[in-house]
């Protein structure tokens, strides 16, 4: 067990490389900064089954968490990523994987994950991020098949305004994927019902145009 340890500067802070045998399984790290690198945070390669828990990944020059070479079931639980210039975990080869769970992404340009996730083979697991769902899906870029992502998110909650003279208007529900619930309270003498419902938003529509602007709360559930 490795704890409360900086990893700081040279061009990798921190390398875990299971082809030597020292360290190719079952590290655990806990409240460890792998930071300042002029390339790599933490590299790992061929070590399996690491986890990382309420680390921070912070000012790497390049990349927060480099995963390379059948490296697979790494965890970070509870981390922080910040500052990393290009990705916070480069996922970019055949045969890696990594769990993700309770983990924020954050800080200057980043403002939501960055992510990048090679081959059809590599498998990822993003569970409870920190963040707004619609802004980490676009900034995910994958192939599609085997990143699986998984939230306790699976409703919400607001007040959505129609203006004055409109029929329509669109509001974003924050969800990972399409509500099949979507209930409206208008805060005013108007019948109000949903439309378009999609993965990153749904259309409040009246027949006849308000002369006012009309609050309405909405409550939905996937």
């Amino acid at each position: 067990m490795f704890e409360r340890l900086k990893f700081y500067g040279n061009n990798v802070a921190c390398f875990l490389d299971g082809d030597v045998g020292k360290y190719n399984i079952f590290n655990l790290f806990e409240k460890c900064v792998f930071g300042n690198a002029n390339n790599i945070g933490l590299k790992i390669r061929m070590s399996n089954w690491n986890v990382f828990h309420a680390c921070d990944i912070e000012g790497n020059n390049d990349v927060g968490v480099q995963i390379r070479g059948y490296a697979s079931g790494n965890k970070f639980e509870e981390c922080w990523f910040e500052g990393n210039t290009n990705y916070d975990i480069d996922l970019n080869e055949t045969d890696p994987s990594v769990y993700v769970r309770w983990t924020r992404f954050e800080g200057g340009h980043l403002i939501d994950m960055k992510v990048i996730i090679g081959s059809s083979t590599s498998y990822t697991l993003i569970k409870n991020p920190v963040i707004p769902y619609q802004q980490m899906i676009s900034s995910i870029t994958d192939n599609g098949v085997n990143t699986k992502i998984i939230t306790f998110d699976s409703k919400n909650y607001g007040i959505a305004t129609l203006p004055s003279g409109s029929t329509r208007v669109t509001v974003p529900h924050g969800l990972y994927k399409a509500p099949k619930i979507v209930l409206l309270t208008p805060q005013g003498n108007i019948k109000v019902w949903v439309e378009n419902i999609t993965n990153t938003s749904f259309d409040i529509v009246t027949d006849t145009a308000p002369t006012t602007n009309i609050s309405i709360s909405w409550h939905a559930k996937i």
